[in-house]
């Protein structure tokens, strides 16, 4: 080989090493802007799941007052529907009658102006009602020798008008006819039994309220 072709080779491989270098560190600055973009990206993510979570909380929140708001109108609806047909009950026992009715209507898909109806009929909202033979107690005359009740909450309002609720849905399902169930829960299954139409006709004035 002779000196100019050895020089020319030289060269070459110097700019060959130079374009290798050159790539190599462009490379390296393309590898560190795209993890630099990723983790913009990452960030940028994290934070719209921030605030997602943050309506998504707001929302949560949102929609708990406006259960806690219906809860508190449905009660205040049924204690002015109690009032409307009753005497002589304190504020505070109508207070707990009307949630215990809204709680219990719920659960046990009972109609609330139904469970007014039959309390005013049972007890005219009495919590201290007794029948003449001493058997029903209670605002729904809940009978103790026939009910596995606890005879010590017996006059409980609340207590009283979760069993009032299970017994009347018991009896609807059983007879499948509201009249039927009615004059079962009063204990005299009879068409001469005018205990249902004397219910029936408080939920229509309780419906009209």
């Amino acid at each position: 080989m002779n000196k100019k072709n050895y020089i020319t080779m030289v060269i070459l491989l110097i700019m060959c090493l130079l374009f290798l270098i050159i790539s190599v560190n462009k490379l390296g600055s393309t590898k560190l802007k795209l993890v630099e973009k990723e983790n913009t990206i990452l960030n940028l993510t994290a934070k719209i799941d921030s605030l997602e979570t943050y309506i998504d909380s707001i929302n949560t929140t949102r929609e708990k007052y406006k259960i806690v708001e219906d809860i508190e109108l449905g009660i205040i609806d049924i204690e002015n529907k109690i009032k409307k047909i009753s005497y002589g009950i304190s504020d505070n026992d109508i207070g707990i009658l009307a949630a215990s009715i809204y709680k219990y209507s719920y659960f046990h898909n009972v109609d609330e102006d139904l469970l007014i109806a039959i309390a005013m009929v049972e007890s005219s909202f009495n919590k201290y009602a007794i029948n003449n033979a001493k058997t029903c107690h209670g605002i729904y005359q809940i009978n103790v020798t026939v009910h596995p009740v606890n005879k010590n909450k017996i006059y409980d309002i609340e207590y009283n008008t979760m069993w009032g609720t299970m017994i009347i849905k018991d009896k609807m399902r059983q007879y499948n006819n509201l009249k039927s169930a009615l004059n079962s829960y009063n204990g005299w299954v009879s068409n001469k039994n005018p205990y249902a139409n004397d219910v029936l006709s408080y939920v229509k004035k309780i419906e009209n309220i």
